[in-house]
């Protein structure tokens, strides 16, 4: 077994280590985690076993870091430095993002969390779904469009209910909101004067604060379908508006108008405005860090939707981030570490409130 900072690549009962180098990556907004080791010599056995398509399981100690298949082989070799190896794939939710369903997908009164089962079993996945309770809901008639993949359907009745979807190291396929109320899992320090500068446990650092995507306002509008209770102009005119309080504060007047077809209500066009309005921020400020090692401790590893306590003087934030992404990094030069990706607390899917 290999040691803690180590990468363990399983394919069934066989297990390999000792990469030159590797990468896995998870982004809570990329719908397929990918994953990249490369050895140098490999053997005749250790090439028939390591074939694409194969499923398999990415492991540091005993904590499993990744489980889906491996998409592409590659050998390389040259006179003087041997025969090189590089394995690279992705999670579980790889399937779901490159195939499509039949023409004839379309279910009655079914919950989005149904839904993504049906799409699970479509493609002989063994991942299991993890629902929150709005996605337990049931929807008068969903079905995919032309050209869609199972992961964009159900991304597009995920948001529909405030919801998004991502997979986990454990192969659960989560349909939930971001948790920005548990504990800190780890503090980073950024300092660079006396006397926090000695606890500080960053490598690098990189802030980003960009308001080119981002509006002090955003009007959203759209038309539906009369119903009985929904006639008119409330119909033929629906209106939502949402602000960010940041870019008002600074005395910025950036407004967006955008249009919607696929609104029923004006409630709905304004959670559509504050989706705009919080998902822009969230996109456009960000902490990258690069630390040592793979994990808040030596015993544990990274994980998506959790927080971290960060102090930073060069960006002048103290106060917890949520953790969105991260990149567990290894190879001769430069050893074990970790590049993570925060972003502030309610940004992507703020909490709902009514």
């Amino acid at each position: 077994m290999p040691s803690r900072s180590e990468i363990l690549l399983v394919v069934g009962t066989s297990a390999w280590a000792n990469w030159t180098s590797y990468e896995v990556s998870a982004q809570f907004e990329t719908p397929s985690d990918g994953w990249r080791v490369e050895a140098r010599n490999p053997t005749s056995t250790q090439l028939a076993e390591l074939l694409p398509g194969v499923a398999v399981v990415l492991m540091i100690g005993s904590t499993t870091v990744l489980q889906g298949r491996l998409d592409r082989r590659e050998l390389r070799r040259t006179r003087d430095g041997g025969t090189v190896v590089t394995l690279s794939g992705r999670d579980l939710a790889g399937q779901l993002v490159d195939c499509s369903p039949p023409t004839s997908w379309a279910w009655r009164n079914v919950s989005l969390a149904t839904l993504a089962e049906k799409a699970l079993a479509d493609l002989g996945l063994t991942a299991t779904v993890a629902a929150h309770a709005d996605a337990q809901r049931s929807l008068a008639w969903a079905k995919s469009e032309p050209g869609e993949s199972y992961w964009q359907v159900i991304e597009r009745y995920a948001r529909k209910a405030r919801l998004m979807p991502w997979t986990t190291p454990s192969g659960e396929l989560r349909l939930d909101r971001p948790d920005y109320t548990s504990s800190p899992v780890a503090s980073l320090v950024n300092a660079i004067t006396a006397p926090r500068k000695r606890d500080t446990n960053v490598l690098e650092s990189v802030y980003v604060d960009d308001i080119s995507s981002r509006y002090s306002t955003i009007t959203v509008l759209g038309q539906a379908k009369g119903t009985d209770s929904l006639f008119g102009a409330s119909a033929a005119h629906l209106r939502g508006e949402a602000t960010d309080s940041v870019l008002a504060d600074r005395g910025l007047a950036r407004n967006l108008v955008m249009d919607d077809g696929d609104l029923r209500s004006s409630s709905e066009a304004t959670q559509r405005a504050e989706w705009e309005i919080s998902h822009r921020r969230y996109q456009g400020e960000s902490l990258e860090y690069v630390v040592q090692g793979h994990g808040p401790t030596a015993d544990e590893v990274w994980q998506l939707d959790t927080m971290v306590d960060v102090y930073d003087e060069l960006a002048q934030i103290s106060a917890s981030w949520w953790l969105a992404g991260y990149r567990l990094l290894r190879d001769r030069r430069l050893g074990t570490r970790s590049a993570l990706t925060l972003r502030p607390p309610n940004s992507l899917l703020p909490p709902v409130t009514s």
